[in-house]
Parts: structure tokens; C-alpha cells; sequence
């Protein structure tokens, strides 16, 4: 079976490469295409002259939503980010045709698909250590410079959850964090939520284990810490782990041996590496790669 999958598309950042990704999954002779969140965020109209464009594709057509897709530009509108998730990004895809695997999975021949947006809960933001001497100035509730000057050991999890921190090193002060604490709005806890989409991941894959021959699994966070990328030791790259994705989403996909393949986005650079059994790839629409991704398995 062929999939053509990509995530993170971001219109109308990519305008100018729209007709070739546009082509590409229109003449597809894939039988799957799955969207992996990130295509148009904030503009609900952007999404759907997208989805109206692609409507030549024949093959079964699926995708899960990304962290930008649930923004909330306007701070004086009553939506929410939560609504944007459970009513709003469903009823816009299932009009032009898509399943949503954050509804329920799905099995397609002897293939099953399970997918979410992942999330994530802060257990990447050790996976690299900053350069010697990195210190941090602590923030306020109202993400207000304080007076206290941490190093690296001494950052919790309460530094990350405030989504934006101060670096500073011997040259200079820089700042980093992730635009989501601007847009998100009236949304879970990010560990809560992380640990949500863990437990449906979890409970889909075991309601379709026993009829597949093999199941996708689709994130858009990052579920292992090889997909982080960023492999410098910048102060940056390490702090902007925390908003990755998790570990733990990962785990729950070794647990379960007939997963073959996993993908994802939200790091914007293609990649495929394999973890033990399981195929890995980065669906990124990104410089590295502007068309679909398309995998056999």
C-alpha cells in the first residue's frame, strides 16, 4: 500500500510551493493521503480552498491536527482553542471528504490507523545540555524578569510551562519559547492534554490490534527523542525541547508490535530513521523537501 503524507504546510507561509505540493498529491497514485496538522493555521478559508484544491485525489483521505491549527488569532472572539479541536477542524475536513483519526482509528484493508496531535509535556527538554556557564532568569506569572538567576539543573517544570524563557550566557541575553501561549486559548493543561492523547493513542491502537496486519501511527508532536533534530547544544535548541513533543508517546508505540510505521511533523526538517522495528519519518513540508512524502508499506 502507498501513503502520501505531509504535515505543517503553514499557508499562506508557502504560497509560492502550493502549486507543485497541489500537483503532486492530485496525480498521486497513492490509496492513502494523510494531513498531519500546521496546513493553514488560524485561517479556516486558507484550509479549505487547500482541501477544495487536492479533491482529485481518489485514495481514502485521513489527517490529524496540529498545534497552529488550534490558534485563536482574534483574542476577542468566544472560540476556543478546545472548540477549534473537537467541533470546528472536524466538521471543516469531514465536509471535503477527510476521516479524522482523532475521532476513532481506522482499519482499511488489513491496515490499521491510529493517529492524534501528541502534544507535549516538557520530557524532552534534557535531551541536550546547554554550553558550560548557560544561565536563566526566572520568570514571573505574568512572564515578568525576576531578580533570580538559575543554571540548567535548577529549571522545573513550572519554568516550561510558562512557555517562554530568558537565556542568558556570557556574550548576551536572548530570549525563546514557544508562540502557543499566545493563541492558545481556554485549553487543558499541556501535560494533562499530553497525557490524554497518550491514553486514546493507547486505547485505538488496542481496539483495532487484533484485525490488523499492521497499523500507521500518526503524531503531530515528536514521539522519540531521535525526531527532536536539533542536536547542537545551543541554549536555544535545548530550552525549545520542552515544547517538542514526549517520550512517552513513543513508549506507547513499542508496546505494540504490529506498529510499523510512525509519523510526524511540527519540527519543520524532513527525516526517516528506524527505532527497533518501526519506521520512522518526518512528514514536514519544510526546505529539505516540498513535495509529499510518499512511503510503501
Amino acid at each position: 500500500m502507498k501513503i502520501i503524507a505531509v504535515s505543517d504546510i503553514h499557508i499562506p507561509k508557502n504560497d509560492a510551493k502550493m502549486p507543485q505540493m497541489i500537483n503532486a498529491i492530485n496525480n498521486s497514485n497513492a490509496e492513502v493521503l494523510i494531513l498531519g496538522g500546521d496546513i493553514a493555521p488560524a485561517n479556516d478559508k486558507a484550509l479549505e480552498n487547500f482541501l477544495a484544491s487536492i479533491s482529485n485525489f481518489r485514495g481514502l483521505k485521513m489527517y490529524i491536527s496540529g498545534n497552529h491549527d488550534l490558534w485563536v488569532a482574534d483574542k476577542n472572539s468566544s472560540e476556543t482553542s478546545l472548540d477549534r479541536f473537537q467541533n470546528v477542524l472536524p466538521e471543516i475536513y469531514e465536509k471535503y471528504g477527510f476521516y479524522s483519526l482523532e475521532r476513532q482509528p481506522l482499519l482499511y484493508k488489513d491496515i490499521g490507523f491510529v493517529g492524534n496531535i501528541g502534544w507535549y509535556d516538557y520530557t524532552f527538554v534534557r535531551t541536550y545540555t546547554p554550553p558550560f556557564g548557560t544561565k536563566f532568569i526566572r520568570l514571573d506569572d505574568n512572564l515578568k524578569p525576576t531578580k533570580q538567576v538559575v543554571n540548567w539543573a535548577q529549571m522545573t517544570q513550572a519554568d516550561w510551562k510558562r512557555g517562554f524563557v530568558y537565556i542568558k550566557t556570557l556574550f548576551k541575553t536572548e530570549s525563546t519559547g514557544t508562540n502557543d501561549i499566545d493563541y492558545i486559548k481556554g485549553f487543558p493543561d499541556d501535560v494533562v492534554f499530553c497525557n490524554q492523547m497518550r491514553e486514546k493513542m493507547e486505547e485505538d491502537i488496542a481496539s483495532i490490534e487484533s484485525s490488523a496486519r499492521k497499523i500507521v501511527a500518526v503524531f503531530h508532536c515528536v514521539p522519540f527523542k531521535e525526531g527532536l533534530i536539533r542536536k547542537n547544544a545551543t541554549a536555544v535548541a535545548c530550552v525549545r525541547n520542552a515544547w517538542a513533543g514526549s517520550k512517552y508517546l513513543g513508549e506507547i508505540l513499542y508496546k505494540h508490535p504490529k506498529v510499523c510505521l510512525a509519523l510526524w511533523g511540527h519540527i519543520h526538517e524532513r527525516q526517516e530513521i528506524i527505532k527497533g522495528r518501526i519506521k520512522c519519518i518526518n512528514m514536514s513540508f519544510s526546505q529539505t523537501g516540498n513535495n509529499p512524502y510518499e512511503i510503501e508499506i
